[in-house]
């Protein structure tokens, strides 16, 4: 068995890299350290963590410390904080991915390696198949993923069952420790993996954790593929705006639907809603006549429909700079910030000519051709702006209007003027050829509008 299994033990992880292996002392962190050992990676460094949820802690480390004077690696040891009031499980599990990532980094290590095998990882399906996932959640346990731009997850194990792992030490002539913690049936995984799992395989004569197996990989794959094809720009175009999301409603329509759905799925998460209904209605709304409505979703989430494109937000009119200002309008510091509502006009000045923002909540001016004072003023009917690489002006009402702000909004939008009356910029909307910096530039005037603080 022991000779069997190492020849089935592809880690497929270059030799001359530092490995940094997550080590509880338990049967599967183990058997992979002596693996890894007997594989010929002879840059290891072991790592306990201890989460104090128990006494004996300490005993645990000096078993792994052993561990790793015999395997000839390195040791690391750490105690972390206990987690708050919340899942006691899913906050130290973040308290440990976060440790071993900034242990990595610190350390210059591309590879972080845990223990979990394919048992773990069926289990982990059946939970969040309980929970009511998504397909992400069935991506569950993924061989691999980045933990940052540096560092990468890996899972050697995963092909491989618990009792293999402990036959290979048997024989290997090697012990490890049992945590008590895994007879415990109070924790939803244990139930799952002493009582339910075992019934429903007596019950029907298959075991469920083989197609969860099978399953989780397919899964893997298929979210693997659909975020490549995110990431290429093969989906629905979307940009941030502010604290929301503005979606093109034409690729959002043309695109695969599974595609688009994907892509909603995981902006609205990010929103703080990402269910099956907020995600269904907003592509049936967006194949039918909705324009220049507004739909109300799950979790306070609104989408407003234009012509062309769908603004989200979390709050109310949230995607960009909107208010009611005094007729005379607001000064604008020359340093500092400015608060509107659920918005903060930042204002610095720097030297020479400074980047160019790729949005249109930031805005670089010449401070050597600015006249001020400069005003945050609403709309007023006989304004006009130049947009940027544009050589005439146009009515702002025209303006607005292309780039189509629901009508109810346009009379809130926020504009910056100068001493001069020239409009230098539409929040969140477009920028002015006036005062644009350019090489002679000798100082900018920086603005970004920021969500305020809550």
């Amino acid at each position: 068995m022991a000779y069997s299994l190492l020849k089935r033990f592809h880690p497929n992880l270059p030799k001359e890299e530092t490995l940094l292996l997550a080590c509880s002392g338990g049967g599967d962190s183990v058997a992979l350290a002596c693996l890894l050992h007997e594989a010929g990676y002879p840059k290891l460094t072991l790592c306990h963590l201890d989460h104090g949820w128990r006494e004996g802690s300490a005993a645990e480390a000096d078993f792994v410390r052993a561990l790793a004077e015999d395997l000839r690696a390195d040791f690391l040891s750490a105690k972390l904080e206990l987690p708050g009031k919340g899942n006691r499980e899913a906050e130290s599990r973040e308290a440990r991915y976060r440790f071993l990532r900034k242990a990595a980094e610190e350390r210059g290590i591309r590879f972080v390696l845990t223990g979990h095998h394919g048992e773990d990882r069926a289990e982990s399906l059946w939970l969040w198949f309980l929970r009511g996932s998504g397909f992400r959640g069935l991506a569950t346990l993924p061989g691999s993923r980045k933990l940052s731009e540096k560092v990468t997850l890996h899972r050697p194990l995963l092909p491989f069952k618990r009792d293999e792992l402990r036959d290979y030490l048997r024989e290997s002539g090697r012990s490890w420790l049992e945590d008590p913690a895994n007879e415990d049936i109070a924790l939803r995984r244990n139930l799952l993996r002493r009582r339910i799992l075992p019934f429903l395989q007596e019950e029907t004569g298959v075991d469920p954790l083989k197609p969860a197996q099978r399953t989780a990989r397919q899964a893997e794959r298929i979210v693997r593929f659909l975020d490549a094809e995110l990431e290429a720009g093969r989906g629905p175009k979307i940009r941030s705006l502010g604290k929301g999301r503005v979606l093109d409603r034409r690729t959002l329509a043309s695109a695969p639907e599974a595609l688009s759905a994907w892509l909603l799925a995981r902006e609205l998460g990010e929103l703080g809603e990402s269910s099956d209904e907020a995600i269904e209605r907003l592509l049936e709304s967006n194949r039918s006549d909705f324009t220049g409505r507004t739909l109300e979703l799950p979790g306070k989430l609104e989408a407003k429909f234009t012509a062309d494109e769908i603004f989200l937000a979390c709050e109310p009119e949230a995607a960009i700079p909107l208010g009611e200002l005094p007729e005379e309008g607001l000064k604008v510091p020359r340093e500092g910030s400015l608060e509107l509502g659920n918005w903060k006009l930042h204002v610095r000045e720097e030297a020479g000519r400074a980047e160019l923002p790729g949005d249109h909540l930031s805005l670089v001016l010449d401070s050597g051709n600015l006249s001020w004072p400069l005003r945050l003023m609403n709309p007023l009917p006989q304004m006009k702006v130049q947009p940027l690489g544009f050589h005439g002006h146009r009515k702002l009402s025209d303006f607005l209007m292309d780039r189509k702000l629901a009508r109810e909004l346009r009379s809130r939008t926020i504009v910056l003027l100068d001493a001069e009356d020239r409009l230098l910029w539409v929040s969140g909307l477009g920028r002015s050829e006036k005062s644009s910096v350019n090489e002679e530039t000798k100082s900018s005037l920086c603005l970004d509008w920021k969500p305020a603080s809550p």
